[in-house]
């Protein structure tokens, strides 16, 4: 994706509310022993909405995502393998279709930040245009080597991948 310099601030504040969002719901979940996503939403979903300002559905994305943690390091632990208490520092913040929209047609990804809605330009290589009928399902939003990337998952019912020399 290629945001501008102020779209680019408010994505690194975002991911920053993120992660935050994500520690505190490890921090509860590994001090109580569980992984469930009620107990933990229970236990922190209203003060990290207030805390964080994030958009209902990134905090809970959050929340999921510490769960999914939490359940690998005590899957880790049954194995008989040490696990540390989880934190995470650059989390990918992880967009459903209610936190995200694209728009194929018009290069265009609209994402949940802080401060509402940003559309922000994408740009997709020619192997990937094929891809573009599929059903949009979720998106991770990644910074990496000074590049803004955006991983998406999309369902697709019958494919054909055809070879292209990009």
């Amino acid at each position: 994706i290629k945001p501008n310099i102020t779209q680019s601030k408010l994505l690194f504040s975002t991911i920053k509310a993120f992660n935050h969002a994500i520690n505190a719901c490890l921090e509860y979940g590994w001090n109580n022993r569980t992984t469930s996503m009620k107990k933990i939403h229970d236990a922190t979903y209203y003060s990290l909405k207030e805390k964080t300002k994030l958009p209902a559905d990134v905090l809970i994305q959050a929340r999921q995502k510490a769960c999914e943690i939490l359940k690998s390091c005590y899957q880790r632990n049954k194995r008989g393998k040490k696990a540390l208490k989880p934190y995470s520092q650059n989390c990918p913040i992880r967009y459903n279709y209610k936190s995200s929209k694209i728009d194929f047609t018009k290069n265009i990804v609209s994402l949940s930040t802080l401060k509402g809605r940003i559309k922000i330009p994408i740009k997709l290589s020619d192997f990937h245009k094929q891809f573009i009928n599929g059903k949009y399902c979720s998106s991770d939003l990644i910074y990496r080597n000074n590049k803004w990337f955006l991983n998406i998952t999309l369902e697709f019912f019958d494919i054909k991948i055809n070879k292209v020399n990009d």
